[in-house]
């Protein structure tokens, strides 16, 4: 929760007009798992619906990250915020799903590395451009092979970013 109150007063500072738009920037929700294929899909307001009708019957970390994508893009930031504040809770105190393919351990860096690249986002929209960056870079380090946080890191840096 320490971080969220770093990012409140930058989000409290903008206007939504002058807001850049996570649209800009790669988000990942986790689609084969708490409606993430409705989040893939740009069915955000039913996904919400979904998820948190349903959330203490799906894994929280998935719930709670596709939340953050959700309310993300459709400008609900504090929600987003919380939601993947969460979800970063819920991946250090719960072991993750197993996939067949991945070990739990190499799956808990990448849902790791796909909630701080999310909160990057967050972050760059509500106008914290360094915590922005370290939570890229940090997602950069945890070595997942995932290209999405390269890509915005890169967008942060060349100042390709597209406004609301």
């Amino acid at each position: 929760r320490r971080r969220m109150d770093r990012l409140l007063p930058a989000w409290s500072a903008n206007t939504l007009a002058d807001r850049p738009s996570p649209e800009a920037f790669q988000m990942m929700a986790i689609e084969d798992s708490a409606h993430g294929e409705l989040v893939t899909e740009g069915r955000y307001e039913e996904a919400i619906e979904r998820i948190e009708s349903r959330s203490s019957r799906i894994e929280a970390f998935a719930a709670q990250n596709n939340l953050c994508v959700a309310y993300a893009k459709t400008m609900a930031l504090y929600k987003a915020v919380l939601a993947c504040e969460t979800a970063l809770e819920a991946r250090e105190l719960r072991k993750p799903a197993t996939h067949y393919h991945m070990p739990a351990s190499r799956q808990r860096l990448r849902d790791r590395a796909v909630v701080l690249s999310n909160r990057g986002v967050l972050r760059f929209v509500m106008g914290d451009l360094e915590g922005a960056r370290e939570d890229f870079e940090a997602s950069i380090a945890l070595d997942t092979g995932l290209d999405e946080p390269e890509e915005n890191l890169l967008r942060l840096e060349t100042g390709s970013v597209a406004r609301r």
